[in-house]
């Protein structure tokens, strides 16, 4: 199974719009800093686990954070 290509703009958007800081979702993800910007740089896709895992603390889908997807409500 291919896992969705992830919009890293909207990863870091989610997680801003949450108010949550980079530092935060690391230490709760058991991740560090430096992954975390990799993900919302694009440098490096979170695995999956990791993912559902930040789409959850983010209270969005994980649709929502994928390229060519439209989050539910958007126009």
């Amino acid at each position: 199974m291919m896992l969705p290509a992830i919009d890293p703009a909207r990863l870091r958007a989610a997680r801003e719009d949450a108010g949550l800081s980079r530092e935060l979702v690391a230490v709760e993800l058991g991740k560090s800093y430096h992954t975390i910007t990799a993900y919302e740089t694009g440098q490096v896709g979170p695995p999956g686990h990791v993912l559902i895992a930040l789409a959850a603390r983010y209270g969005v889908t994980v649709e929502s954070l994928c390229r060519n997807q439209t989050p539910a409500g958007a126009q």
